[in-house]
């Protein structure tokens, strides 16, 4: 079987995926001992294969994560056990795909290299394609493009394979990496880490385009060219020629943009006022805001929410004719952006210029409202101080049991699950607020705090704007204050069925009725089934409807996690 998976395994936070058709033992495996593989663990291998002897697919598996650590020393201890020679043998052992894909090892495939693996359009493929990189990956991926295209990978060569008796064609890399460049990407979140991945995506296939994936690759300028572009770009050079002339020479029109998409996002992070408006006015003068507005791939406006850029910034955006509350080709608005990063002071900018809390945006593939954004993001800060924090394993580990399974500790902060009866800024699990943690926790920590009220008072409005009632209603709602009651009646003095605490989730069953003020807050009665009470079995609120002012609630688009 020769196909590449196109959709790349590009983050090993998703390994798990790659063996979901392995047996449950070995999902086990790759949960517990895999992770000594993949960390490049040398000390802790040698004990767990002084007691067990691998072959077959799980040796094919435990060598792929040992490549994909980097750690060529672990690999060399394989190779003393015969793991090497075993390999080559066994279909499904491709440590140089492991090695290139995502976090390239250049040393380490370098390393197969020299134990007789091949170079081959796969490895190319993996080492081309990225997932949210920091600088180090991008230069690292480049390398390893550079060895495979020195080692002999023709990338404009269709291959073959054969399924069930039938010939299958496979396009060639060249064009699967040039489908992937004009075809509409997600960002997950991450407006400056998916610049930076596409950017790198289309320096690397246009020196595939431009011929110079062959030998003597090693020795071409093309990439370390772009870095210093990037370099330059950050402490603030306002002379774009080089960049221009770069462009210009390398990089064909139709993906010219998504480069200087990239670079304005780098310029974007400058801490200096003054410096960043220089340069947004060299954009401008260089056409390459215009440029950037007018495609589904700009980011700018959406790197300034998550890096936090001051109010002058968003100004400048806005009269360049850049929206502050649209959402981009991923669905996700700058204020999701903002608030999913803990940019209190953005957010306020963002609020005050119209943005609009109620929206549902995109995370992933998921719509969200905005508070529920909030709880996410502060149930992975605070869950990630806890498990840091200097507690006793009898303290910690039943709060790193819910982290893991509720909190979200292992997701991402955009698109983890909350802890559903914990309140932001009060204390969760038996810890107080704040919890022992590193300064950028607790500083993240109370920011998200203070957002989450923030929004749950409606702040969040343009000055002087009284905030209505909220139009935006969808199916489910959870509750954002503790300690209301749920009622018979569309009143307030009608009898109370139940005291429900904060978290709990409703589907929305009746929002027909009118708006009204009650208790200086404006909302409407809305009737309601429960669907959720943090910490009460289900067989106490089974089928239990009943009313609640929807004031204290946060409309959500879905239940998905």
């Amino acid at each position: 079987m020769k196909p590449f998976i196109k959709s790349l395994f590009l983050s090993f936070s998703c390994i798990a995926l790659v063996i979901t058709n392995l047996s449950a033992q070995s999902a086990t495996w790759e949960e517990t001992d895999g992770q000594f593989f993949i960390n490049g663990d040398l000390a802790a291998v040698k004990r767990i294969l002084s007691k067990e002897k691998y072959s077959g697919d799980q040796l094919s598996l435990a060598l792929n994560f040992a490549a994909s650590s980097g750690n060529v020393a672990l690999t060399q201890y394989l190779d003393s056990l015969g793991w090497i020679k075993a390999c080559q043998k066994l279909r499904d052992c491709k440590p140089i795909q492991w090695a290139s894909m995502n976090q390239a090892r250049p040393q380490m495939v370098e390393w197969l290299l020299s134990k007789g693996f091949k170079s081959d359009a796969e490895s190319l493929e993996a080492a081309a394609v990225l997932n949210l990189p920091q600088d180090s990956t991008v230069a690292n991926s480049f390398a390893v493009v550079k060895l495979h295209c020195e080692n002999g990978v023709n990338p404009l060569l269709s291959t073959s394979y054969q399924h069930e008796g039938n010939k299958v064609m496979v396009a060639s890399v060249i064009e699967r990496l040039s489908e992937r460049l004009n075809s509409a990407s997600q960002d997950q979140g991450y407006a400056l880490l998916h610049a930076r991945a596409r950017a790198a995506e289309v320096i690397t296939t246009s020196f595939i385009k431009a011929g110079l994936c062959k030998k003597g690759a090693k020795q071409s300028t093309w990439f370390d060219d772009y870095l210093n572009l990037i370099t330059a770009s950050r402490p603030g050079d306002t002379d774009l020629s080089k960049s221009n002339v770069y462009l210009a020479a390398k990089v064909g029109k139709e993906w010219r943009g998504i480069v200087e998409n990239y670079l304005m996002s780098e310029a974007l992070l400058s801490k200096d006022a003054a410096q960043r408006l220089s340069m947004l006015n060299a954009f401008k003068t260089a056409k390459w805001l215009e440029r950037c507005r007018q495609n589904r791939y700009c980011s700018l406006i959406d790197v300034a929410a998550e890096s936090g850029a001051d109010k002058a910034t968003f100004d400048f955006l806005a009269n360049e004719g850049y929206p502050l509350d649209s959402p981009n080709a991923s669905g996700v608005t700058p204020l999701a952006y903002a608030t999913a990063n803990a940019q209190f002071a953005t957010v306020k900018n963002l609020c005050e210029s119209g943005a609009d809390f109620r929206k549902t945006t995109k995370m992933e593939i998921y719509d969200r409202s905005i508070i529920s954004i909030v709880r996410r993001a502060y149930s992975y800060t605070w869950c990630s101080a806890i498990i840091d924090a200097p507690l006793s394993k009898s303290e910690k580990d039943p709060i790193q049991h819910r982290c893991e399974y509720e909190g979200g500790s292992i997701a991402s902060p955009q698109t983890g699950v909350s802890i559903p009866e914990c309140i932001p800024g009060k204390s969760c699990l038996g810890v107080a607020f704040p919890p022992k943690g590193n300064e950028t926790q607790i500083k993240n920590l109370r920011a998200l705090a203070d957002l989450f009220d923030y929004y749950k008072s409606g702040q969040c409005r343009t000055p002087n704007k009284v905030l209505s009632c909220n139009a935006n209603i969808k199916p489910y709602a959870v509750l954002i204050a503790d300690k209301v009651q749920l009622r018979s009646e569309a009143n307030a003095n009608s009898n109370k069925i139940e005291t429900l605490s904060f978290g709990t989730t409703f589907e929305v069953i009746d929002s027909n009725r009118s708006c009204e003020t009650m208790a200086t807050r404006e909302g409407r009665w809305i009737k309601v089934k429960v669907n959720f009470i943090p910490l009460r079995s289900r067989e106490e609120y089974i089928d239990m409807q009943g009313w609640i002012f929807d004031a204290y609630v946060d409309y959500l688009p879905t239940l998905e996690p």
